[in-house]
């Protein structure tokens, strides 16, 4: 549904929308612009209240002879201080944007909106993840805030080919989901039925994040039990494997980041190799080939001979 010129019916459709009446942390606040009635529409908690008391405060002194004719163009270019701005004409996008976290701004007599995007989300620090800790290298982490996780790649990888494409998943959660990957050494192909296959998840929540995503996108064999994607909570880890044409799925709300696509060599390396001498880091990935040897093939045949003495050669004293 399309917004409309009359203010008094959009308030009233955004109100059966939302449901801002009944939910406490969903405000709708009325004021006016020079001499024009305008509605807020904004959740609380995830709006910044600096940014929202600059916002109110200049549009609150505006004058009637500054609001032009077209009021949405002329708020967008002389009166809003802030540098995400959009424009929107259908109230879906209104609920999406509001419910994301971003403020909705509607004006008597204008048939389009503006969604400011002053939204902050409530996270932890970026301290070292438990899982995968280093003696050498950085100690920071990925956090439940997706744009966060992407500057912490970005921020190790400063080239124009690496690209994060957003996607939204789940009919009721809205959950976003990043693909990332560096556009001249990905694998297109995978990478178009990668996204193919995010953009047919049919489900109404991503509940446990990425672990839903991963067990809808893929089809696991009963004659394969080894796991399809890496998993690593580590942005310099993300950016190595970045920059060997893996393609990086990063989920909203969860601080790991899974990785595709991978083989079993790609579970034998640890984020501690990437900092030891290339001879050191071999030598330790061999050995975990070694582990996974005995692990699998030795010690079942030492219990097999053990529980068999009838196979084991008899011992003269002679």
């Amino acid at each position: 549904m399309e917004l409309t010129n009359d203010i008094e019916s959009n308030i009233k459709n955004i109100k059966k929308a939302l449901a801002i009446d009944q939910s406490f942390d969903l405000v709708g606040r009325e004021f006016m612009i020079a001499d024009k009635k305008a509605y807020l529409v904004f959740v609380d908690g995830f709006a910044k209240d600096d940014a929202m008391l600059i916002i109110m405060r200049s549009l609150q002194n505006i004058d009637k002879k500054d609001l032009k004719k077209d009021a949405i163009r002329s708020l967008l270019n002389n009166s809003i201080a802030y540098i995400e701005v959009d424009t929107f004409t259908h109230f879906n996008q209104l609920e999406l944007s509001v419910l994301s976290g971003a403020l909705a701004l509607i004006v008597d007599g204008e048939n389009e909106g503006i969604i400011i995007d002053a939204r902050t989300y409530p996270v932890r620090g970026p301290q070292e993840p438990d899982t995968e800790k280093v003696t050498r290298g950085a100690r920071d982490s990925f956090v439940e805030t997706i744009i966060f996780n992407t500057a912490l790649i970005r921020r190790r990888i400063r080239d124009p080919k690496l690209v994060f494409e957003i996607q939204t998943v789940g009919k009721r959660s809205k959950t976003d989901v990043v693909v990332g990957y560096i556009d001249d050494l990905v694998d297109h192909g995978l990478l178009d039925k990668i996204k193919g296959k995010i953009a047919n998840v049919d489900v109404d929540a991503l509940v446990m994040a990425e672990k839903t995503l991963v067990e809808l996108m893929i089809v696991q064999r009963w004659y394969n039990p080894l796991p399809h994607v890496k998993f690593t909570e580590r942005p310099d880890v993300v950016a190595a494997h970045l920059m060997e044409g893996h393609i990086a799925i990063i989920v909203d709300t969860s601080p790991s980041v899974m990785l595709v696509p991978v083989t079993i060599f790609h579970f034998t390396q640890h984020a501690e190799d990437y900092y030891q001498n290339i001879i050191v880091g071999t030598y330790l990935r061999w050995m975990r080939f070694l582990g996974m040897f005995v692990s699998l093939y030795t010690i079942p045949i030492w219990l097999l001979f053990v529980y068999n003495h009838n196979l084991l050669p008899e011992f003269s004293n002679s």
